[in-house]
């Protein structure tokens, strides 16, 4: 689930995929698409307002499948998005909080602890009235886990969430992934940004401390150019009679790798000898770290735990902040105890952004359709879906599916008569779908079409799982004949 521009729309785009299949089955092609909304803004209350309840309830119903009538089988679903996205879904009060870990209830102040029994100093009040003064006392704080209550785990019990999350108790805290691309993306960012941060600080008086920031700045406009191109460059920018670099362009995770090369100029732009070598020591340890994660756990030669604790601490201890952000105190505390439980590269929203820029294209192509664009976006990526399939069997059994969410296996003699069974929950949508002769609810179906040359949508468009025969709805052409 991840928000994207489209022109001067705002869409979620809503998918599913099998992280059994691991990093191949995340690419942008091999996604399922399940919705397209058009939305002001990314928040928990627009999202509930946006999102259909017959989609919410239809999403929270496939809790167990039911393949036939005596077969049943328990889904496990899992959550993947970035940071930004699992507050939104489970409803918390955001980054800036006293509690801004999804995972765990650490306090803002202590999201720096990695290691057990870490004496910390905490300010408290004391005294009563005019008295009443702050003071410092020392306390001993311990790492929180993403799984254990008992070690400050998340739980939807517990009453430090803003509101209520946006698929009920559906998703546990424990079911949320982290995504290592938005990880890599932010603390890359981080890094830059107290690199120039450190760079502007020159020391010297105007207009000497100008033509040092000029020389700085031709420095990294050549190496830009040298290793990523144009795309991307620095510029000089006054705010309060002060002169800092700033980065403009896109600054995408490939690129970010791509730019932080050995001959990345740390000394030429850091006058402080320690800082410049602290710096380049982070970098390499942050791409070694990244490496050690798509490394087969069997195969692997250092702990990803010590590597994780090492770099939060080396962070801390470099010179460019003491702070710690809320992706450092991922790393620190989660990393490694999520890389034991799953498997990370299998949530790694890549194959998301990719596609993300394939919605793009395709509300800009010539061939969508004015009146209805995500429904032709959503008709366009199933065609591209279904394409996936060499065998033509495969792809009427996949159409079937994704037009009535049935089977054809049956259990035994007994059940040869019966021939799709789907979700309980489907069953009831399907009645009441059958039986509504509303004409607003019509009017304001995704998939309500005034013109019979158009083809059926899939189900998941309109959140409804009427049965029909998946041969008679083949998508032909997306135009009018």
């Amino acid at each position: 689930m991840d928000g994207t521009l489209m022109g001067n729309k705002h869409v979620v785009a809503v998918s599913v995929n099998c992280v059994d299949g691991g990093l191949p089955c995340q690419t942008a092609k091999k996604l399922v698409p399940v919705g397209i909304f058009e939305i002001q803004k990314e928040s928990n209350e627009l999202l509930r307002k946006t999102l259909p309840k017959d989609f919410l309830d239809s999403i929270q119903s496939v809790k167990y499948l039911n393949v036939t009538r005596k077969k049943t089988v328990a889904v496990k679903i899992r959550l993947g998005g970035d940071f930004q996205n699992a507050v939104y879904v489970f409803g918390l009060a955001g980054v800036h909080c006293n509690y801004p870990c999804v995972f765990c209830t650490q306090n803002k102040s202590y999201l720096h602890v990695t290691e057990r029994n870490t004496e910390c100093e905490e300010e408290i009040w004391v005294g009563t009235g005019k008295n009443k003064k702050k003071q410092k006392q020392k306390t001993i704080v311990n790492p929180t886990s993403s799984y254990d209550p008992t070690r400050g785990a998340r739980t939807l019990k517990e009453k430090r969430y803003q509101s209520e999350p946006l698929f009920g108790d559906l998703f546990e805290f424990s079911d949320y992934v982290m995504d290592t691309l938005h990880m890599r993306l932010r603390i890359f960012d981080i890094i830059l940004k107290d690199i120039l941060a450190e760079a502007s600080r020159t020391g010297e008086y105007e207009p000497v401390h100008t033509k040092k920031l000029e020389e700085k700045l031709e420095i990294l406009n050549k190496h830009s150019i040298a290793t990523i191109g144009k795309r991307f460059f620095f510029k000089l920018e006054t705010e309060n009679n002060i002169k800092t670099i700033v980065p403009c362009g896109r600054f995408s995770g490939h690129l970010q790798q791509s730019f932080f090369v050995n001959s990345f100029p740390y000394e030429k732009l850091i006058e402080n000898e320690t800082i410049s070598k602290n710096a380049k020591n982070l970098v390499e340890k942050f791409k070694f770290m990244i490496q050690l994660i798509r490394t087969e756990k069997s195969k692997r030669t250092s702990v990803l735990a010590d590597v994780a604790k090492s770099f939060v601490k080396d962070f801390r201890q470099s010179g460019l902040r003491t702070g710690c952000t809320p992706y450092m105190h991922l790393i620190g505390n989660h990393l490694a105890e999520q890389d034991e439980n799953e498997n990370l590269a299998a949530y790694d929203m890549q194959g998301v952004e990719k596609s993300n820029d394939l919605l793009s294209r395709l509300y800009f192509s010539s061939s969508n359709r004015a009146k209805t664009p995500l429904r032709t976006m959503m008709q366009s990526l199933y065609r591209r879906l279904e394409m996936n399939f060499t065998d033509p069997n495969e792809r009427v059994e996949m159409a079937r599916y994704a037009l009535n969410g049935t089977f054809d296996e049956v259990d035994s003699e007994e059940d040869e008569n019966v021939t799709d069974t789907v979700l309980n929950h489907s069953v009831e949508l399907n009645k009441s779908n059958e039986f509504s002769t509303d004409d607003s609810d019509a009017e304001e179906s995704v998939i309500e079409t005034d013109d019979e040359n158009l083809d059926q949508a899939p189900a998941y468009i309109s959140q409804s799982y009427s049965r029909t025969n998946g041969c008679e709805n083949r998508w032909k052409s997306f135009k009018k004949a």
